[in-house]
């Protein structure tokens, strides 16, 4: 799955995995993002994510811009949220949530990164990563995992006051004030990173509170064309910030 993007909200019903982007992935997922609100319902649904709800492959530069709410949901066992993925025990590598997710009861396992991951929780399988959404009832990276690893040279960070810690037990990720991800400072650790691994730019935008999102320059999809209103094939209208991407669902969906 490859540079894919959702802005329409979804409720669960009877499904037992959700993704804003793929239910359940059996290949990598790479450059999506979720900008759609999930509202999971009844007892049926097991793994929820804002990019993939169950994978059992990689993702890669991935982001969730829209909240994970729970609060009608009656899982009769545990129900795994992550802003990017519910369960997986693959890399989770360059991936950003920003969307607030709210648990329901104490059977509801939910992270801004990761709901539950089937590995060990290290530098080597999540990496360059960051959360700002608020989680309630839950973690800023990961809510469980099977074993717990160095984390230190991760680069994962989480903005201050989204939630308690950024995994149970001994943390080694870091939490950061809302001046490392608003200023330039963010840019000089997990952006380079980020853009080195994607050649995707970064900056940040008024539209989402200061917090950065990626710029989409110079990576696949850079380019819109829609004949008779933008560009001609030989110059096509360029996606440069979240204004022309919102431009572009317009054009696309319409209203």
């Amino acid at each position: 799955v490859d540079n894919c993007m959702n802005y329409g909200d979804i409720v669960s019903g009877t499904a037992k995995c959700i993704g804003g982007v793929v239910a359940e992935a059996k290949g990598d997922a790479i450059q999506c993002v979720n900008n759609g609100n999930i509202n999971v319902t009844g007892s049926k649904t097991a793994q929820v994510g804002g990019v993939v709800g169950l994978s059992i492959a990689n993702i890669t530069f991935c982001g969730n811009f829209g909240t994970i709410n729970t609060m009608d949901a009656t899982p009769s066992d545990e129900l795994l949220v992550g802003g990017i993925v519910g369960q997986t025990g693959y890399r989770i590598w360059q991936c950003y949530n920003h969307g607030d997710i709210t648990a329901s009861s104490s059977n509801v396992k939910c992270a801004g990164l990761i709901g539950d991951y089937q590995g060990t929780l290290d530098y080597g399988n999540v990496r360059n990563g960051f959360n700002t959404g608020k989680i309630s009832g839950g973690y800023a990276v990961a809510a469980k995992a099977k074993s717990y690893g160095e984390m230190a040279g991760s680069n994962v960070v989480w903005l201050e006051g989204s939630a308690g810690q950024g995994v149970p037990g001994t943390d080694e990720t870091t939490m950061r004030s809302k001046e490392y991800f608003t200023d330039n400072t963010i840019a000089d650790n997990v952006f380079d990173m980020m853009e080195n691994a994607t050649g995707v730019l970064w900056g940040s935008d008024v539209n989402n509170n200061g917090y950065p999102i990626p710029n989409i320059l110079g990576g696949v999809n850079t380019y819109f064309y829609m004949q008779g209103e933008y560009g001609t094939e030989q110059n096509p209208y360029l996606i440069e910030n979240l204004a022309d991407i919102n431009e572009m669902r317009r054009c696309v969906v319409g209203g």
